[in-house]
């Protein structure tokens, strides 16, 4: 990557409130969105909340798992239960810092005993140009992830494999302008990352997800970085590529395609829940064997960038609480069929960089 590219992202990165290159629609690195164009389109999403609320409902059901998001530069991590407080994930690794810096957007495995996360302090060569690290559930340790040796500075999102030992991010070095790749550990080093996406005739790839398993990824592609993209998915040894789902279906009643489909998320019985753009952003499932999504609900408009629990709940960053003049993200957890919902944070305008999901 140019100097001059890996300054522009690391002051992306380090300025809260601006789209970064991992942000609700990706960018690419020059700092231009990359994925989600409908979002752009959303007066809300120029909200500028700058405090987060806690709220909970005991009237409403609650289940096991984690969800990590970013705010005001930390990542946070917080239970689905009522009366939850948010973790700070950034503070607590403060300890293992050896340079200044920002973090960015974490990622849970879904067994949630390990996260991967994005970070300038830990270690020399990510100064500046932010590097994934790994660390455990309790964050007793940072490990910098050096796949065949060397430093991983993704271009886009990233996951952890369940047992800690795998990841998948996005980058620039495959045969297309963005593919996913993994690495895996072998107990005492980080494999050489190797494509996943070769198989791909789209030019774009990114926020991927991993299935419970790690045997397979979904993510999104398109062929181009802004808008378009749809669902793809492979296994995680490069085998079965397929296209899931892209803008041109039409389901039943919408009578467009849609702008673009993103954000895919594993459910625990293999649906793939994703944010689809048809007819206004809402939260859509895809059940395992079908060849027609479903939309989780239809009261819930503005509704961006899913994960799934392992109980099936729906973490989702939601813009059109009525109450909500300025429009701001905020976390909202419902049931896996939208029949009800916890609002876990209000005014507090929660980074649409990727939300994750685990136990």
């Amino acid at each position: 990557m140019p100097d001059q590219t890996k300054a522009e992202w690391s002051k992306l990165i380090a300025t809260v409130g601006i789209l970064a290159m991992l942000g609700c629609t990706g960018c690419s690195s020059d700092g231009s969105q990359a994925v989600d164009a409908g979002n752009e389109a959303d007066a809300g999403d120029a909200g500028n909340g700058d405090t987060q609320q806690q709220v909970t409902d005991d009237d409403l059901p609650n289940g096991a798992g984690h969800v990590v998001y970013h705010f005001q530069g930390h990542a946070y991590r917080i239970a689905d239960q009522a009366g939850a407080v948010p973790e700070d994930i950034s503070a607590n690794l403060d300890p293992f810092e050896i340079a200044a810096g920002e973090d960015g957007a974490a990622n849970l495995s879904a067994d949630g005993q390990w996260l991967v996360l994005l970070s300038e302090r830990f270690h020399t060569d990510c100064h500046n140009w932010a590097c994934l690290v790994r660390v455990p559930s309790d964050l007793s340790a940072v490990e910098p992830i050096l796949a065949g040796g060397a430093t991983v500075h993704p271009e886009g999102f990233y996951a952890i494999a369940t047992g800690g030992n795998a990841i998948i991010f996005t980058n620039t070095d495959g045969p297309h302008s963005t593919d996913i790749f993994i690495t895996r550990h072998n107990g005492s080093e980080w494999s050489t990352a190797e494509v996943l996406s070769s198989g791909s005739s789209h030019a774009f790839h990114d926020f991927p997800a991993l299935s419970a398993d790690g045997s397979r990824v979904v993510f999104n592609c398109g062929p181009a970085s802004s808008g378009s993209s749809g669902i793809c998915e492979v296994g995680t040894d490069g085998s079965g590529f397929r296209e899931v789902l892209m803008p041109s279906h039409q389901p039943p009643g919408m009578a467009n395609p849609a702008l673009s489909l993103h954000h895919p998320h594993y459910a625990p019985d293999g649906s793939i829940v994703f944010e689809g753009d048809w007819d206004g952003e809402r939260i859509w499932r895809l059940a395992p064997g079908a060849a027609e999504p479903t939309a989780i609900s239809a009261t819930y408009y503005n509704d961006n960038s899913p994960c799934v629990l392992p109980s099936g709940r729906i973490a989702s960053l939601w813009l059109d609480r009525p109450e909500n003049a300025e429009g701001i993200h905020e976390l909202k957890i419902m049931s896996a069929d939208g029949s009800n919902m916890d609002l876990r944070f209000l005014d507090g305008n929660i980074d649409d960089w990727g939300l994750g999901c685990g136990q």
